[in-house]
């Protein structure tokens, strides 16, 4: 039995940008499968506002691995069931590669998920994009921190990131994308906090100094990327902010507004935006980083500078 499994997904662009469409006319994938002996095989078609992501699964060839081979009951029950959850698995890994690889380009907003032709799931939630890339209510424009990478070059990276293809992550940078994964589904204030747990995973090595780790490893990266200093004083309010929700003291309005043009929301919002923008650029930097060079662990020279008081 061969179980065919399609997603139709409409994206939100915020520019244009001819390579992503290059790239995305027609893209086969090969990605290892949790449950089956063959690696699972994803066409991804790009229309003009939508995305066509198709996988096939032949149950009675590619057996799950907890299955007995004489039972067809097992390969044909269970075996639609597995295969639904590792496709929408997917189309979320292909969403969190493009963000890595086009960063801000698009939104994925409406998902729906078809078994056999027969539709079995709508995801209505548009997934959240971590750039805040809308910035006309911002006061400054961080978009220039983003930069392109070819999405076979991430793809590739992830691949080799076996901590990114497994549930619980055993290393610092597994931890990192788990979090920043979280960013994507958390449709509230809060999501700002992943974010913050990303960047601090990723590069904190000491907890008693993690504001200066992070200031002095911030301003390698740019120095890298040849980009504007990110200013001293913007990764301490950040740390302030991110200081004040750990310890209980930032405000945020209730869930369900009913007056969302009140100054006090407004303000809120632009902290929220604001920093995290910025937390996110600097997650950013630090992984585009790693795939850049192929390599999975983002370490530095710490060096410590003494000088006489006269």
């Amino acid at each position: 039995m061969i179980v065919q499994l399609k997603a139709k997904i409409k994206y939100r662009k915020h520019q244009m940008n001819n390579k992503f469409y290059e790239e995305f006319a027609r893209k086969v994938l090969l990605i290892p499968s949790d449950h089956y002996k063959l690696k699972n095989k994803l066409e991804v078609l790009s229309g003009k506002e939508s995305l066509t992501i198709s996988m096939s699964v032949d149950l009675s060839k590619n057996i799950a691995e907890f299955g007995e081979e004489d039972n067809v009951f097992n390969r044909i029950s269970v075996g639609s069931t597995l295969s639904k959850q590792e496709f929408q698995s997917h189309v979320f890994d292909i969403y969190f590669a493009i963000q890595l690889s086009y960063p801000g380009l698009i939104d994925f907003s409406n998902i729906n998920f078809y078994l056999n032709n027969v539709e079995y799931g709508y995801y209505y939630n548009k997934l959240i994009n971590p750039t805040f890339f809308s910035v006309e209510f911002l006061e400054e424009d961080m978009s220039f921190y983003y930069q392109d990478i070819a999405f076979d070059d991430v793809w590739e990276w992830l691949m080799g990131l076996e901590d990114y293809w497994i549930e619980t992550p055993r290393t610092s940078l597994g931890r990192a994308i788990n979090y920043l994964r979280y960013v994507f589904f958390e449709a509230s204030p809060m999501s700002v906090y992943w974010s913050f747990m990303a960047v601090e995973s990723l590069m904190v090595t000491n907890q008693s100094f993690s504001k200066s780790q992070i200031q002095g490893k911030t301003k390698a990266l740019t120095d890298y990327y040849k980009y504007d200093e990110i200013q001293q004083n913007k990764i301490n309010s950040l740390y302030k902010f991110r200081s004040k929700i750990a310890h209980g003291q930032q405000v945020f309005y209730r869930p369900i507004l009913q007056h969302n043009a009140l100054k006090d929301v407004e303000r809120i919002d632009l902290e929220i935006d604001s920093a995290g923008r910025l937390t996110h650029v600097i997650l950013l930097m630090g992984i585009q980083y790693l795939i850049l060079n192929k390599i999975y662990c983002l370490e530095f020279n710490e060096i410590i500078k003494y000088e006489l008081i006269l």
